[in-house]
């Protein structure tokens, strides 16, 4: 299953470029690793309040697995593997912060912006 919640006002401050390449880039990575599981799943969450936007995507790993963020696991390595790079910028612009957290058979990754 594939959920997502979005409250997100227009004009929030956030480029569209951005907003883009920050989900395109964490959903992505999330159903690339949710695919190798039993039971998959990817939930995103984007919520603004108070001049920030939170985005936070869970999903399904391996029960075992530490995801290894500084490379990628796809065969065509001079392709991809700049999704969390590009994510980290990303928040570095928007003077924010990304946070990433494990628990049994689960990967979060959440992204904390200032909006302008």
């Amino acid at each position: 299953p594939f959920t997502a919640q979005a409250a997100l006002s227009d004009g929030a401050g956030i480029e569209d470029l951005d907003l883009m390449s920050l989900l395109s880039n964490l959903t992505d990575n999330a159903l690339a690793a949710a695919a190798q599981t039993e039971k998959p799943f990817v939930e995103v969450l984007l919520q603004e309040r108070a001049g920030t936007l939170m985005v936070r995507v869970r999903n399904a790993i391996l029960p075992d697995s530490v995801p290894d963020l500084g490379r990628t696991t796809k065969a065509d390595r001079s392709a991809h593997g700049l999704g969390l790079k590009i994510v980290a910028d990303i928040c570095r612009k928007y003077n924010g912060e990304l946070v990433t957290g494990r628990e049994e058979g689960v990967f979060e990754v959440m992204c904390l912006l200032l909006l302008p």
